[in-house]
């Protein structure tokens, strides 16, 4: 599975993403609209802007 990002990039989805991913949104169910921290540094996923 591809996603695309500012029209031109893919961002292609890893093996075990989804789980670490969910275990974040367990332990802290704002971690998408939270001031405090970036979501990107939490997942380990780099910055897509």
């Amino acid at each position: 599975m591809a996603m695309r990002f500012r029209a031109h990039d893919t961002f292609f989805i890893r093996k075990g993403w989804i789980s670490k991913g969910m275990k974040h949104v367990e332990a802290r169910d704002d971690i998408f609209i939270a001031k405090d921290v970036n979501p990107m540094d939490v997942f380990g996923l780099g910055s897509i802007l």
